[in-house]
């Protein structure tokens, strides 16, 4: 549900081709971040994204 300028508006999302990858198929519930949310409407298998590590400029001692 998002609110815009004259009310409260809802959407729903599909996918043309295949289905939306629930994390666990024995899961009666999950908890979403609002980014896993994201991902997963967008059609991201977001159980198999794995994060970086941080960048870190390397800079040798003078």
């Amino acid at each position: 549900m998002i609110w815009d300028r004259t009310g409260p508006a809802i959407w729903y999302k599909r996918l043309e081709r295949g289905k939306y990858k629930w994390p666990s198929p024995d899961a009666a519930a999950i908890e979403l971040t609002e980014h896993e949310l994201a991902l997963l409407l967008d059609g991201v298998d977001f159980t198999r994204i794995r994060r970086l590590p941080p960048f870190a400029l390397y800079a040798p001692p003078p």
